[in-house]
């Protein structure tokens, strides 16, 4: 490794908010850029770079930015950025929505749409290369992850990352080197290092296995924007594990707690991180293996019983039980003499039900993210 560290995110709901960079939010903050002449866009592509943020220009070789564009209608163009991981020296596995919407397809032609940047580090000068096809992308209805491969039209002479599947563990703590945006030159795109907490085993998930399909990511320094879609997660011996795909907009998911009359402690920076083992043989398209299944009344059942278990109480405490959600959207509880009927872990079960669980399929996650989290 180049770089230095102490080494050494229900399913969850869908899209959420989407940290790439197609939005119908034009700000500044947003990663999307829109242009009405072709010229305009051609004079954008040929200006995009990327810095390397860490001191002593120590960010891993494989971090990248992914630059994207296309044309949304006949007089306007669009050029998108996110982050993106190098594997293998000739391929970058970043999220689906940062692949255009006309190239979607496994073994389209990406090289007139795509292009990675490498920053200049410690031991790499800085360059880029051309997208050639889409090895892997997966449809963004809820049922499968937001993932993509593409192959690059060159190898590119960086160090390359090493994938370590299966390793979401619950309260682990993991590495993402981001590819952030800069708010005053659109052109500009900084690699960042941001240290995160995995929450594989809370409301959401619901599940405590390695195998899951989504994580939630929280921390003092887990800030995800827009722009790091796509991003490596990293466990601490600097192998892949999963990538970021989405940011929580924390006021936004507040406000709707206090309406569903759920309680919540106040929520540091969040984002949510896809499972990176779900694409088995990264280099060829792996279809239906990637399927993913909405959360059910029995899996948050589960939990319940697990919390409950793991906090020494037995079902004979659940009436005296006060709850709340806490970073990460773990349930804690605590026992108290007396807890009014909105605050029990009765009242908990069936809020959370109504508002996330009940009546919903895969396909129906991202409607219900609608109301949730604001794009």
């Amino acid at each position: 490794m180049n770089f230095k560290m102490p080494f050494l995110t229900l399913l969850l709901l869908s899209t959420l908010v989407s940290c790439g960079s197609k939005s119908s939010n034009k700000s500044l903050a947003d990663s999307t850029q829109t242009f009405q002449e072709s010229s305009e866009l051609k004079e954008a592509i040929a200006n995009q770079y990327v810095l390397c943020g860490v001191e002593g220009l120590n960010c891993p070789d494989f971090s990248a930015k992914l630059v994207y564009w296309g044309q949304e209608s006949e007089t306007e163009y669009y050029l998108g950025v996110c982050s993106g991981t190098l594997y293998n020296g000739k391929y970058i596995i970043t999220n689906s929505h940062c692949i255009p919407k006309n190239i979607k397809v496994a073994g389209a032609d990406c090289s007139k749409s795509m292009k990675a940047l490498f920053p200049k580090n410690v031991n790499s000068i800085e360059e880029s290369a051309r997208c050639s096809r889409v090895i892997q992308v997966f449809d963004e209805d809820g049922s499968y992850p937001d993932l993509a491969v593409i192959e690059l039209d060159r190898t590119v002479n960086r160090m390359s990352v090493q994938v370590a599947p299966a390793s979401f563990v619950d309260n682990a703590t993991v590495h993402a080197f981001v590819m952030d945006p800069s708010k005053s030159d659109r052109s500009l795109g900084v690699i960042r290092h941001k240290t995160c907490t995995l929450s594989t085993d809370n409301a959401y998930t619901l599940s405590t296995k390695a195998t899951s399909s989504s994580a939630i990511l929280y921390g003092s320094n887990c800030n995800v924007i827009s722009g790091n879609s796509g991003t490596g997660l990293l466990n601490s011996k600097a192998e892949l594990i999963g990538a970021v795909f989405a940011k929580i907009e924390r006021q936004t998911l507040e406000d709707f707690f206090i309406k569903a009359k759920i309680k919540y402690s106040t929520f540091n920076y969040m984002g949510v991180a896809q499972n990176i083992s779900c694409l088995r043989d990264i280099l060829s398209n792996a279809g239906v293996s990637c399927n993913m299944a909405a959360p059910t009344k029995d899996d948050l059942s589960d939990y319940i019983k697990r919390v409950m278990n793991q906090s020494g109480f037995s079902v004979s405490d659940r009436s005296q039980i006060e709850y709340k959600i806490g970073p990460g959207f773990k349930l804690e509880l605590a026992k108290v003499a007396r807890v009014e009927s909105s605050s029990t872990l009765d009242s908990f079960e069936t809020n959370w039900i109504k508002s996330f669980i009940s009546g919903t399929t895969a396909s129906k996650l991202e409607h219900i993210s609608q109301e949730l989290l604001s794009r």
